[in-house]
């Protein structure tokens, strides 16, 4: 049982996968997921850390450690490389810091398990001892620390407090490191023997033990790597729905937001997916969007159509569902949106029933080896008929013209039409299947709707997905696609190529300086 796997447990996570997680000695009949063959940018820091302090032990000078170490990056993606060299040079930082702080500390190790009742208790994290016997664990981010004193903690220090190390424990801290800037954030600070047993007993205890002997079957994104997905009746079955021939490379999910990032670069998709620190993709239409679906999810909770009522103005002083949710600015510049909806609502019809709200579907695709996850607005029964509902908001006020022009905006609409043909109608006991599109402008509102028993838009749909879905499924290099999108790229920082577009069109190609020899002709 790891502290993460205590933590996740308290968090609402999938209670089955963790039970299994724990228990490495259970596998199922049918295959489990195949892993990625590459480790990711923490993990190689990770091993970075524990190389160098591995070779100042044996006699390495501290920068010629450094550089050594450096060389776990050499085959990571280059995105992977620079960010993980950033990191590495900003642990070492506060390391030092660290050091000159409370004196020097001997590392012992980053992967540790210790016996505790009838199991035992596991934390993956460096921890040091000081030579007058004071313990202390560090927590990797990605990003920046937090100071959230959670279940991760409880045990992380009971774990740092057992390991074996050259002197018996007297106390311990357990600290978050952020590695994108280097600095920490104290979460247990120098606690007793007493003190780390009773956060143990009062909270830890209970994660430990509902994660180790949980049922419940959650489907997220914890299914690509649980050992029964293949199996497990909480996803979907939908053989086919990404019209695969072959199994992907590895295990592995993707919703359509995934397919568009990919299609517009690679590198972009990978290095988010791998979490990498970013910046928010801030822009007026994001937060624009985000507003509408915030006020719409509360909308439709209630299961009643929404009315002009329901819409506060935005300088009224109490703004009604908005309230305490949404930004009055976002409120404000999502409320001309919010109102051509009210005026096209689909709840407005008597003989819809509303199945769930912004609730993300999750589905299996045996024959490419894919979970694929959906999430429409609106999942509705309409008589016999499964309607997915999708809300898109466009500043331009110009709609589509025509139901086609619309679907080829959105990957979500052919998506979610492969996902109904191969088994999402009957998982939901219904006859026939639509997707209904809502796109919304400043000036109007309307709805696109899409028929699954159209053959010919089922042929245009399912090509859509395959070609969308092919070259990301067997990607394993996640090569670098420059363009505009660099210049708002919320990766950028990391990307090599991020500046690869804008030399291109500045006149000289990036390849001559503006003081240099004209060209001949």
């Amino acid at each position: 049982m790891t502290a993460s796997d205590a933590e996740n447990s308290a968090l609402g996570h999938c209670q089955m996968h963790l039970a299994l997680k724990t228990h490495p000695r259970i596998w199922p009949y049918e295959p489990a997921p195949r892993h990625a063959p590459y480790r990711g940018p923490l993990f190689r820091v990770a091993d970075a850390i524990e190389a160098i302090h591995r070779l100042e032990a044996a006699g390495v000078a501290h920068t010629a450690a450094l550089d050594r170490a450096k060389r776990k990056f050499n085959g990571s993606h280059p995105g992977d490389h620079t960010y993980a060299e950033h990191a590495l040079d900003q642990y070492v930082e506060f390391h030092e810091a660290r050091e000159a702080e409370i004196g020097p500390m001997v590392h012992l190790g980053n992967w540790h398990l210790v016996p505790q009742g009838r199991a035992e208790l596991g934390v993956w994290g460096p921890v040091y001892e000081t030579s007058e016997g004071t313990r202390e664990v560090r927590r990797f981010r990605l990003g920046r620390a937090k100071t959230k004193d959670t279940e991760w903690a409880d045990i992380a220090a009971v774990v740092a407090r057992e390991v074996p190390g050259n002197r018996l424990a007297s106390r311990v801290h357990v600290v978050e490191i952020g590695l994108l800037d280097g600095l920490e954030r104290e979460v247990v600070s120098d606690e007793d023997a007493a003190a780390i047993d009773s956060r143990f007993a009062g909270r830890g205890r209970n994660a430990a033990n509902s994660a180790a002997t949980g049922k419940t079957r959650t489907p997220g994104r914890d299914c690509a790597n649980c050992k029964i997905y293949a199996t497990c009746d909480a996803l979907i079955p939908t053989p086919g729905a990404l019209q695969q021939d072959q199994q992907a490379a590895w295990t592995r999910s993707v919703s359509a937001s995934d397919l568009d990032r990919y299609e517009n670069c690679p590198a972009q998709w990978h290095m988010l997916d791998e979490h990498l620190p970013s910046d928010a993709e801030g822009s007026d239409a994001r937060t624009r969007g985000i507003a509408v679906h915030t006020w719409l999810k509360e909308a439709h909770k209630r299961n009643t159509p929404c009315r002009p009522s329901d819409l506060r103005d935005p300088d009224d002083r109490d703004l009604g569902l908005a309230e305490g949710l949404i930004e009055r600015a976002d409120y404000r510049a999502a409320y001309r949106y919010l109102r051509n909806h009210v005026e096209s609502c689909p709840l407005a019809d008597p003989d819809t029933k509303v199945i769930s709200v912004e609730e993300t579907q999750y589905c299996l695709d045996k024959s490419s080896d894919i979970i694929v996850a959906i999430k429409p607005d609106l999942i509705l029964l309409q008589d016999s008929t499964l309607v997915l509902h999708e809300v898109k908001t466009t500043q331009n006020d110009q709609l589509p013209p025509d139901a086609d022009s619309a679907r080829d905006r959105y990957l979500a609409v052919a998506l979610n039409l492969t996902v109904m043909e191969s088994g999402l109608v009957e998982r939901f006991s219904a006859e026939r299947g639509e997707v209904h599109l809502e796109i919304i402008t400043p000036a109007e509102s309307r709805t696109y709707r899409y028929e699954l028993s159209d053959k010919i838009l089922g042929m245009i749909a399912r090509e859509r997905v395959r070609a969308a879905t092919t070259r990301w499924a067997n990607d394993v290099t996640w090569k670098t696609s420059p363009g505009p999108h660099c210049a708002w790229c919320p990766v950028r920082r990391w990307c090599p190529e991020r500046d690869t577009h804008t030399a291109a069109t500045s006149g000289n190609l990036g390849l001559i300086q503006e003081d240099a020899t004209p060209p001949p002709f």
